[in-house]
């Protein structure tokens, strides 16, 4: 069985942990050229049309090693 390909392809959740409006209200990742990025995504609405729409962003997707994660889910700075 061949294995899947994800390149250009992506996910995309509801943030469940949103703590402000500025906070994205999707996240997930995407892989173009073999590379992992991070994606976000914000519900918004045109000004002109009042069209729903949604404003993306793209960042290079860093993985939090887990010696530091801090057990409570706070991450050590």
């Amino acid at each position: 069985m061949p294995e899947y390909d994800d390149e250009l392809r992506g996910v995309l959740f509801p943030e469940q942990e949103k703590k402000s409006d500025r906070h994205p209200d999707f996240t997930g990742k995407v892989t173009v050229d073999g590379v992992e990025y991070r994606i976000a995504a914000w519900k918004r609405r045109a000004k002109s049309t009042d069209k729903p729409f949604l404003s993306l962003t793209l960042s290079e997707y860093e993985a939090t090693p887990v010696e530091e994660i801090d057990p409570e889910g706070a991450l050590e700075i």
